[in-house]
């Protein structure tokens, strides 16, 4: 694990293994579902524009509209509301 990588954080009962990809509004994570024991993908909005508002808004329209998909060959998501859990590049604790 390099330093200052997010890989083995706990991200709620998510267990973060290898940032996939970033850029726009958001870093995706490969992470193990702690209580499932699978693999999972995690979306993140990027940690510089977690204080802006219209950002927010922009990303939860996205993963709502992603949640409304229903096909055997996409993966479902779980909207989670930025408040529940960090990314884990965000540093409070």
């Amino acid at each position: 694990m390099a330093e200052g990588s997010p890989d083995g954080r706990l991200v709620s009962h998510y267990r973060v293994t290898d940032r996939l990809d970033g850029g726009g509004m958001g870093v995706i994570y490969s992470a193990e579902d702690t209580h499932l024991k699978r693999t999972v993908v995690l979306k993140f909005l990027a940690p510089e524009l977690t204080r802006d508002a219209a950002a927010r808004d922009r990303f939860m329209q996205e993963a709502e509209a992603a949640s409304a998909l229903d096909h055997p060959n996409i993966c479902t998501n779980q909207l989670r509301d930025a408040r529940d859990a960090a990314g884990p590049d965000d540093q409070r604790q």
